[in-house]
C-alpha cells in the first residue's frame, strides 16, 4: 500500500493535464484510502470525483452487506471521504513522515428513537380518561370537574434541543363556570410503565415538576406548592400552551400562545429523560397533543 501510494504520490509530479488520466484509470481498482491520498495530496473536482466513483463502486459490490471489506458503513465512507479528500484535510504529509496516518473512521449514526408515536397515555390504569387511538387527544370523562384522576404522560422521552426539552398541547375543550383548578402541565422523571396506580393529580407521580392548579408549582425536591403570578384557569378554548425545560438551568417556563407567562421550579435535572405531564383538571377537559412542536423564537 505505501509503495503504491509513492507511486502514484511521485506522478504528481507531472503537469496537471498529465496526471488525470493515471488518476482517472486509478478509479477503476484502487482502494478508497489510496485514492483520498492522490485527492489530498492535490486536491482538486476531478480526483475528488474519481476518489468518489472508486468508493461507490466498492460499496455496489458490497450491497449485501451495507457494509465495506474494513466493516464501515458504505454511506458513511462515502460521505468521509468526500468531505475530507476533496478539502485535502486529513492526509497532509510532512517530509519526515514515511506512512499514511490512520484512516479517518466515521462518526457512528444516531441513536434510533423508540417506535412509539408522540402522544399521551393515561398515568396508571384509570377509568376517567378517553384517549384517541394515536394517543394525540385526551378528554376527561367527568361532567362536573370535580372528579380528578385526569393526569396524562407522554408516551416517550422528550427530545433534548439547543434550547432544553419542549411540548405543547392545545386546550381544546373548557368546562363552563367556575371552577376551583385549570390545566396543570410539568415534566416527571419517572417512566410511564411505572406509574402503576392512579394519581390524583400530577404531584402524586414521584419526581414530578408541575404549573397550574389554581394558581401553583409543585417542585418535587421541597415537596411543596408555591404560589405563582399565572392562573390557568384564564385559558380559553384553542390556546397553544408549551412547556420549556431549560438546557442550561433546567427552569420549566410555560408558554401561553408563544409567549412566555409563567417561570416554574428550577434545577430540574437535564441528564435523565423526562417525560411530559399532562393533568386535566378543573376548567381543563380536553387537550390535543401538537406534534413536532419547538420552542418559540427557534
Amino acid at each position: 500500500m505505501a509503495g503504491r501510494t509513492m507511486m502514484v504520490a511521485g506522478s504528481l509530479k507531472l503537469a496537471r493535464q498529465d496526471r488525470m488520466p493515471g488518476v482517472l484509470k486509478a478509479a477503476r481498482s484502487a482502494p478508497p484510502g489510496l485514492l483520498a491520498a492522490v485527492a489530498a495530496l492535490s486536491p482538486g473536482l476531478r480526483e475528488t470525483e474519481a476518489c468518489l466513483r472508486s468508493i461507490e463502486e466498492e460499496k455496489e459490490d458490497m450491497a449485501s452487506t451495507g457494509l465495506l471489506a474494513d466493516g464501515t458503513s458504505a454511506a458513511a465512507s462515502v460521505e468521509a471521504q468526500w468531505q475530507t479528500a476533496s478539502a485535502g484535510r486529513w492526509l497532509q504529509l510532512v517530509p519526515h513522515q514515511s506512512s499514511l496516518p490512520p484512516r479517518p473512521r466515521p462518526s457512528p449514526p444516531p441513536r434510533k428513537q423508540p417506535d412509539v408515536p408522540d402522544g399521551f397515555r393515561s398515568a396508571g390504569p384509570g377509568e376517567q380518561l378517553w384517549i384517541s387511538e394515536d394517543g394525540r387527544q385526551a378528554r376527561h370523562l367527568d361532567d362536573t370537574g370535580e372528579e380528578m384522576h385526569g393526569v396524562l404522560i407522554g408516551t416517550r422521552p422528550l427530545v433534548l434541543g439547543r434550547a432544553g426539552v419542549y411540548f405543547e398541547v392545545a386546550l381544546e375543550e373548557v368546562r363552563p363556570g367556575e371552577s376551583l383548578d385549570g390545566l396543570t402541565v410539568g415534566v416527571t422523571t419517572t417512566h410511564p410503565e411505572d406509574v402503576t396506580n392512579v394519581p390524583a393529580t400530577a404531584e402524586h407521580i414521584s419526581e414530578t415538576w408541575s404549573v397550574g392548579y389554581d394558581g401553583q408549582m409543585w417542585d418535587c425536591k421541597s415537596a411543596s406548592l408555591t404560589q405563582v403570578g399565572w392562573d390557568p384557569r384564564s385559558l380559553m378554548e384553542g390556546d397553544i400552551i408549551g412547556v420549556l425545560v431549560t438546557a442550561k438551568e433546567g427552569e420549566l417556563i410555560v408558554f401561553r400562545n408563544g409567549t412566555a407567562v409563567c417561570a416554574g421550579p428550577r434545577s430540574i435535572p437535564r441528564d435523565v429523560e423526562l417525560y411530559a405531564v399532562v393533568d386535566l383538571l378543573g376548567a381543563a377537559r380536553a387537550v390535543r397533543w401538537v406534534c413536532d412542536a419547538s420552542p418559540p423564537g427557534q
